[in-house]
């Protein structure tokens, strides 16, 4: 193991992994890529058996090849979705927001016209507030989850899944957390 950890191109690989996995969390498409080139040319001349292996793989490759990026362009829907329910709870925390601070705006508003609802405030005050996300605006992110799905899911499941297991736990206790604030305070 020490003889391991001593050795250059462990290192060269943790590195590029730590600089792969900030790219996925930035969602950026060109450094995947470029490590990706760098660890193939990298493999071809310290093990040139791997040139003769993927020659002799030719069939496997290129098979694998469609099934690589039918399995990306499934992922690349399912993480649409998370990111359109994302979007929609964002959207409904901002929407919360205004309702309380605007409140004396929406009643003026509500009662200057004969059916006017907080929607149409909402509307007719922040118009892009309500406009679902366009997949045209976010092409950059669909790429790189049909490209490089094998870190986008690793980083699903390392960060933002557990992120969303927090944010669930949360909001079970937080009235629990703020029950035992506020018995603990009232003794003052």
């Amino acid at each position: 193991m020490v003889l391991l950890l001593g050795m250059l191109w462990f290192w060269l690989v943790l590195v590029g992994l730590v600089v792969w996995f900030a790219c996925e969390a930035w969602e950026s498409n060109e450094w995947p890529a470029v490590y990706l080139a760098v660890c193939l040319a990298f493999s071809m001349y310290w093990y040139p058996e791997f040139i003769v292996w993927m020659k002799s793989h030719v069939v496997h490759i290129l098979l694998g090849i469609p099934v690589y990026f039918v399995i990306g362009l499934a992922w690349s829907f399912i993480k649409w979705i998370i990111l359109i329910y994302d979007k929609k709870d964002e959207v409904q925390k901002q929407i919360a927001d205004i309702q309380r601070k605007e409140k004396y705006n929406i009643e003026r508003y509500i009662s200057a016209g004969t059916s006017r609802t907080e929607q149409d405030y909402i509307i007719f005050n922040y118009p892009d507030l309500l406009k679902p996300p366009s997949a045209g605006n976010r092409k950059s992110s669909i790429v790189h989850w049909i490209c490089y799905w094998p870190t986008s899911i690793a980083w699903f499941l390392l960060s933002d899944l557990v992120r969303k297991i927090g944010n669930f736990f949360y909001r079970m206790f937080s009235n629990k957390y703020q029950s035992i604030s506020n018995k603990i305070f009232k003794q003052l």
